[in-house]
Formats: C-alpha cells, structure tokens, sequence
C-alpha cells in the first residue's frame, strides 16, 4: 500500500498497537496523521510525545478524541450518562 503523501486515520491510536502503527506511518512519510482516541487528552498527550521523538518529521499530526459508535452530541459521554 502506498502511504507516502496520504491522509491517514488511526482509530485507537493513542492504544499501544495504535502508536506502534503511527510510527510506522510516521516512518513512511504520511502527510498527515489524524491520531484518534476515546479520549481526547489521550491523544494530546502522544501528539506531543510523537513531536517530541520525530522533530524533523514532515507529517502533520491532528489528535481527535470522543467515542465514534455514538453521535455525536454524546461522544464525550460515558456509557451510564448516555
């Protein structure tokens, strides 16, 4: 599959197989990485790390958060509250 140049995104990526495939993808160019996570600061928080790691990396890298099987006034809800 060729990723160099392609948006691409990673549900779960904030999950350890999920940072293992950002890295990878990190690794073979992607232009842009939308990194998404059941929660937000979650996905903040290895955005900041994969900066951190990869300086000089010219992928653009996007953190969503919030459950994708809801819509979307209840993303950010827990199960009890929905």
């Amino acid at each position: 599959m060729e990723i160099e140049n392609r948006r691409i995104l990673v549900l779960g990526g904030a999950g350890l197989v999920g940072q293992a495939v950002c890295r990878e993808l990190i690794e073979e160019k992607a232009s842009e990485l939308i990194i998404a996570s059941l929660f937000k600061a979650e996905a903040d928080e290895f955005v900041g790390a994969l900066r951190r790691e990869y300086p000089n990396a010219r992928t653009k890298l996007t953190s969503e958060g919030g459950n994708i099987f809801v819509r979307e006034d209840f993303k950010f809800l827990s199960r009890e509250q929905i």
